[in-house]
């Protein structure tokens, strides 16, 4: 099996003698601009590369994009101009060559004795990996007795927990840094001394420094190149437009597709001993991956007995080719890239392996022709709302919408008393907090007597439909999903929300309180806030 490394990087000499002791091939494949076209899924992606004019397919089973990010260039620079950024400085693997390249850089301007000013020019809070990198440069250079100067807005001080960025600010501090905190800076070339002139002004005045070498650093942007990789794989990106700075779960390498990793340096607050850390997570879960989709659902099995759940592989979409519309719908909202046109039998088509049964895809589809199924996966024992009766190898199909369980409804006797609450909640955030709260109310009788809780895999999953239909066994309902920046599957909470808002506008239209159905996003941790929900809907009904 062979894994692609997509980039130019220092890097990629580690990575490849690392997968190889692990058994594992790599490719390299530095220059992103031949590459045309990424298709596939974990376990089996075909990269189609333009070689003098002809094409040529490589396969692999997994991506690591290695491509560092470019730095905003310094304005009004000229080549002549003593001026580093810090990625010309960076060194960020132990290759001796790499080293010898960052010490030059420095030795370039060795004859000048003038100061040297790191300049962190940051909107907010510097970014982490960089800030670890300069200190640790300004701390080298006073000690070959050079004056140093570190000019900052809003300077990281918290970094990870092996290694706090807090601790090295106290050690350059302690060796003879000065640092000032600025409010404005103006920067200027004198040609004649060969020096920058710079001005800061901070809140008790201003200082003048006149510098040998600036040390350039800005944030970092994906570029060009990263941009072109993160476009064919079709990424699920940040406001910074990385495909995993923001989400903690992504951490320090994952990416929205499975299989696809991104060693993106800017998120890493331990410098050089975390990215270590990173490439090793890297190849530990590359290895896992390969071993469940090697082993099938016995994987799996291991880990129901173990009381782990996986987050994909368990359900999937399935698409009906006799209703599907073949219009892109559910292509273009999954966050995943699980979705992909069969052109042949002009439909959609679910990539297994690439799939996290979210159902996003199952509540947008105009056409009905998306439901999720579950996999064969007898030997780790019948999940919660699995139906047992399906029995083809195709799969077993779960609950394929809420409306359609018969709910509080006495079917055989007519309408039984409503219940007056039904929560649908995420199951990665609001089932936790619910199942947390209930547990402190007199009985469980109580508690079901009243409240009905509902888990769905994402709250991307519910639709309009589905919460009206609720109110016929209901007297509310509430829908809880996860906050902003901690959904999985990247945009469940904010279609609940929009949906939540569709429905009571449908409910205000009949002349129905659209206060029956309610929303709020919280975390695993929130119980408080649920119950704060519950109360507004159903006031004191239930008792501790």
């Amino acid at each position: 099996m062979r894994i692609a490394i997509i980039g130019k990087n220092t890097i990629n000499g580690l990575l490849e003698e690392r997968l190889n002791k692990k058994g594992l091939d790599a490719i390299l494949l530095d220059d992103i601009d031949c590459i045309g076209k990424i298709d596939g899924e974990a376990g089996n992606f075909t990269i189609t590369t333009i070689e003098n004019n002809q094409l040529n397919s490589l396969s692999a089973t997994h991506i690591i994009i290695t491509e560092k990010p470019s730095a905003v260039p310094f304005p009004g620079v000229d080549d002549f101009m003593p001026v580093l950024s810090l990625s010309e400085l960076a060194g960020q693997c132990r290759d001796e060559d790499n080293r010898n390249t960052g010490k030059d850089s420095l030795e370039r301007y060795s004859g000048n004795k003038l100061p040297v000013v790191f300049l962190l020019d940051y909107p907010g809070e510097s970014e982490a990996y960089n800030t670890c990198y300069a200190l640790t440069r300004a701390i080298e250079l006073v000690r070959r007795k050079r004056e140093v100067f570190f000019l900052f807005k809003f300077m990281r001080t918290a970094g990870s927990a092996g290694k706090s960025l807090e601790g090295l600010y106290s050690e350059v501090r302690n060796s003879g840094v000065t640092f000032i905190r600025y409010d404005d800076v103006s920067v200027k070339y004198d040609t004649g001394r060969d020096a920058f002139k710079v001005e800061v002004l901070h809140e008790i005045g201003a200082a003048f420094i006149e510098a040998g070498l600036l040390v350039w650093a800005s944030p970092l942007v994906p570029g060009e190149k990263l941009d072109k990789v993160f476009r064919l794989l079709r990424l699920k990106l940040d406001d910074e437009g990385f495909p995993n700075g923001e989400r903690y779960f992504l951490y320090p390498a994952l990416t929205s597709r499975r299989g696809v990793y991104f060693i993106n340096t800017k998120a890493l607050p331990g410098g050089d001993w975390e990215l270590d850390g990173c490439v090793n997570f890297t190849i530990a879960s590359i290895s896992d991956d390969m071993a469940e989709l090697e082993n099938g659902m016995e994987d799996f099995a291991a880990a129901a007995r173990d009381g782990f759940e996986p987050g994909y592989g368990l359900y999937y979409a399935q698409v009906d080719g006799e209703k599907c519309a073949f219009c892109y719908t559910c292509y273009r909202v999954c966050t995943h890239q699980a979705m992909y046109p069969d052109d042949e039998n002009s439909m959609m088509k679910c990539l297994k392996n690439a799939c996290y049964g979210c159902g996003i895809c199952v509540s947008v589809c105009p056409a009905n022709a998306v439901r999720l199924v579950k996999a064969n996966v007898e030997k780790a024992g019948r999940q919660d709302g699995a139906d047992e009766s399906a029995g083809e190898n195709t799969g077993e199909c779960i609950g394929v919408s809420i409306d359609e369980r018969t709910g509080g409804r006495d079917t055989a006797g007519g309408s039984a008393r409503k219940k007056a609450l039904k929560i649908i909640c995420c199951e990665n955030s609001g089932e936790i907090a619910v199942r947390k709260l209930l547990k402190h109310f007199r009985s469980i009788e109580d508690i079901t007597g009243e409240i009905e809780v509902e888990p769905v895999s994402c709250g991307g999953r519910i639709n309009p439909g589905m919460l009206i239909s609720q109110l016929e066994d209901f007297e509310n309902v509430l829908v809880l999903t996860c906050i902003d920046k901690a959904c999985k599957h990247f945009e469940g909470n904010k279609r609940a929300k929009l949906h939540v808002a569709r429905a009571r506008k449908l409910l205000h239209d009949l002349g129905i309180d659209e206060e029956k159905i309610g929303y709020a996003q919280l975390s695993h941790a929130m119980p408080h806030a649920a119950e704060e929900q519950i109360n507004t809907l159903i006031g004191s009904r239930l008792a501790k």
